[in-house]
């Protein structure tokens, strides 16, 4: 279902109430609309009848606004009518830097773990996988 409403769309000259509905959740979520640094519309219909419109929406946590940066990315639309919303995230200062781990060959520890393996792997109990029926 298409939310048209003049608070996303400048073009829509009111704000039905099933667009506030989905606001006052959204609000309730912790919520907010994202606004795209290249607004315009998201949906551009094939039937030259209709005019383009905002309908396609994002939505991200308030404390995260900062961090974000959404576009339309009408090079992605494809076949489609509707171009695709995206979003980067930058996670530098969200990530641990990833150190190495592994153990070292021919350890008790490394042992141990293929012990594991061949212990824990067929406790699994799949069964035979023989077909592609099994498998599903």
């Amino acid at each position: 279902m298409a939310f048209h409403s003049s608070v996303w769309d400048p073009e829509v000259p009111h704000h039905w109430w099933a667009a506030i509905t989905l606001l006052e959740i959204v609000a309730d979520l912790d919520l907010e609309r994202t606004e795209p640094s290249n607004p315009g519309p998201t949906f551009i219909s094939h039937n030259v009848d209709l005019r383009p419109s905002v309908i396609d929406l994002m939505f991200h946590r308030i404390s995260e606004l900062a961090r974000l940066r959404t576009r339309r990315d009408p090079d992605s639309k494809g076949p489609t009518d509707h171009i695709p919303l995206t979003t980067t995230i930058v996670l530098n200062s969200l990530i641990e830097a990833v150190t190495r781990r592994s153990i070292t060959r021919g350890s008790d520890a490394e042992k141990a773990f293929i012990d594991d393996l061949r212990t824990g792997v067929p406790a699994i109990g799949l069964g035979t996988l023989n077909t592609a029926a099994d498998i599903d």
